[in-house]
């Protein structure tokens, strides 16, 4: 995604991929995909249930990329 010159401050936050809803079935299992940019580098923090997702739940893993 190429960002409008001028329209955000150089270095301001920006989605380059937007996580999106994914309804995944029991027992199965799903990547959910988001690309931050900006500088400093963004701390992504993924949210299930309105909850911080437990990163010390062997379940979840999350990529260096920012994906879950």
């Amino acid at each position: 995604m190429r960002r409008k010159t001028g329209s955000i401050p150089n270095g301001f936050p920006y989605f380059r991929t937007e996580p999106k809803t994914k309804a995944v079935e029991i027992d199965h299992t799903a990547l959910l995909v988001c690309d931050a940019r900006g500088n400093p580098e963004p701390t992504i923090t993924w949210y299930k249930d309105h909850q911080p997702v437990d990163l010390t739940n062997p379940r979840y893993t999350v990529l260096r990329s920012g994906e879950c």
